[in-house]
Order: C-alpha cells, then sequence, then structure tokens
C-alpha cells in the first residue's frame, strides 16, 4: 500500500510535495500545476511509471513532472 504526505506551498506557479511509503521516499517534488487534485494526480503518474517498469530516473522524473 502507498501512503502518501504531501504539503502544499505555493512558489510563485509552481507546488511542492513529499510522497514516501512502500519503499518510495520522493522529497520536495514539484509540479506547475496548482491544486490538490493536481498533486494526486502527479502521484497517479509516478505510481503508474512505477507500475509499469519503464526506466525512468529521478531527475527525469521531476523534470517531466515540473514541466507538465
Amino acid at each position: 500500500t502507498i501512503s502518501d504526505k504531501y504539503e502544499l506551498s505555493d512558489e510563485g506557479c509552481t507546488q511542492s510535495f513529499d510522497l514516501t511509503g512502500d519503499g518510495i521516499e520522493y522529497k520536495n517534488i514539484r509540479i506547475s500545476m496548482l491544486g490538490e487534485h493536481q498533486v494526486r494526480n502527479a502521484i497517479a503518474a509516478i505510481l503508474a511509471i512505477r507500475a509499469s517498469g519503464i526506466a525512468v530516473t529521478e531527475d527525469e522524473l521531476r523534470a517531466g513532472l515540473v514541466k507538465a
């Protein structure tokens, strides 16, 4: 089971969150779209990528999410 803990903080046109649990530990993930629902969408994308087995580095993941 994945448990997510996040704190929203508006910094310009981005927000950030932490995602931890079940072998996942991402701190300060930044996304360009605002709103709690966008954080949940980003979490869903991260989990889908992990489940697919596609090789994506953490740096690539971070870069893609902040540009989305």
